[in-house]
């Protein structure tokens, strides 16, 4: 499996302080500004829900992980695609200015990297970062 296939990766630099960036991060509400046109899932470890994209395209999604003020990781799907991950993490560059990286991966890729850390012995993994860096 090639590990980069299929994944994307975008950043911007936002002129907001790390706090406003990361009101736009951990509620529903937040992400509605300017990640899809509706999100009807709780930003929290384990909450279930839906994304509906700004062309109607209807994703489940599942929280992986809240590192409060840095980053939400979620794994989401829509009808008949395959699951991918989606890594939005938050670096405070000063000056009121903050880096958002976004990494989205398809779920296989994590699996088979993370298994091969597992036997390997690491047990480090972090999800997308680790995979697109």
């Amino acid at each position: 499996m090639e590990l980069h296939q299929d994944i994307v990766r975008r950043e911007v630099v936002l002129d907001a302080d790390l706090d406003t960036a990361w009101s736009a991060l951990a509620s529903a509400d937040g992400l509605q500004t300017w990640l899809a046109e509706s999100v009807d899932v709780e930003i929290a470890p384990g909450a279930k829900g839906t994304i509906t994209d700004h062309d109607g395209v209807v994703r489940d999604a599942t929280v992986e992980e809240v590192v409060p003020g840095r980053r939400v990781a979620l794994r989401w799907a829509a009808s008949g695609h395959e699951p991918t991950v989606v890594d939005l993490t938050l670096e405070p560059l000063g000056d009121d200015r903050t880096r958002l990286v976004v990494v989205e991966v398809p779920a296989a890729v994590v699996h088979a990297v993370s298994t091969q850390l597992v036997i390997a012995g690491t047990s480090a993994f972090r999800g997308p970062a680790l995979v697109a860096a």
